[in-house]
């Protein structure tokens, strides 16, 4: 799906390469490789737990100060996403195959806060609770599984949507019921009620995983790459300044632009 959604940012790419590439792998080609883009100013080191700053210091040291930084710089990314022109779809045909949409949206990079209305809206569509599955799952029986999913990225971000229908559900119409769902969220607010319940159904989810010293170190490490670890701890208050999410999802939920790809069953 994401190479069919990006037209021109490398996230289009496979992180190992096509098939075709890794076909062709040679050691020298893989030492370069690793000489431009496995260094210390492209890294993070990330401890968690009950240790000792300063014997983990001494081992950090021991086994990394002496991989040193190339002399020649990271090439930065300048290639953006450029903004879409229309809608893209299509199909791929499987033998047993299960059948499902996925709908991709274009949304902005971070530190962009039109980030953190998305988290709402995703949590708002998705989980056993959410519009999506009480609609297509519950209420007309279109579809087993349904979920959403905001993925923040440094450049261009992307909000997706999915459904695994049930064997010989109607494509067209499960489709229909999506935007009609979308549509009704650029119309109106969530009440305060709804608000509130999915504001405390993220914060759960995100206080969760300070209780596992490899995903909270995951996370530190993951809002330092977008800049700043401590973004980790304010992410809380910024979800909770959440008041309105229509607009965005009239900016970034345009039916008009998204990526619709299907697995059909032959």
């Amino acid at each position: 799906m994401e190479t069919v959604f990006h037209s021109a940012h490398p996230y289009q790419n496979p992180i190992i390469g096509w098939a075709s590439d890794i076909e062709n792998f040679t050691v020298a080609a893989l030492e370069r490789h690793i000489a431009q883009f496995y260094r210390p100013d492209n890294a993070l080191i990330v401890l968690a737990g009950n240790i000792t700053p300063q014997a983990a210091s001494r081992l950090i040291n021991k086994y990394f100060a002496h991989i040193a930084v190339p002399a020649e710089p990271l090439t930065p990314v300048h290639t953006r996403e450029p903004a879409p022109i229309g809608e893209k779809r299509f199909v791929l045909r499987e033998n047993n195959a299960e059948p499902r949409i996925d709908i991709m949206f274009h949304t902005p990079g971070f530190p962009d806060s039109a980030l953190f209305a998305l988290e709402i809206i995703q949590n708002m569509l998705s989980g056993n609770s959410g519009i999506l599955f009480r609609r297509l799952v519950e209420k007309e029986n279109l579809a087993t599984r349904v979920s959403a999913a905001n993925s923040w990225r440094h450049h261009n971000g992307r909000f997706s949507i999915s459904v695994v229908l049930r064997s010989g559900a109607d494509y067209n119409r499960a489709e229909e019921i999506i935007l009609e769902e979308i549509e009704k969220l650029t119309r109106q607010d969530p009440n305060p009620d709804e608000l509130l319940r999915v504001q405390n159904t993220i914060l759960r989810s995100h206080l969760e995983k300070f209780r596992d010293m490899e995903r909270f170190s995951d996370e530190l490490a993951f809002f330092q790459r977008f800049g700043d670890w401590r973004m980790l701890f304010e992410y809380p208050q910024r979800i909770a300044q959440i008041t309105s999410t229509k607009d965005v999802v009239r900016r970034y939920l345009n039916p008009n632009y998204r990526v619709v790809g299907r697995i059909v069953n032959y």
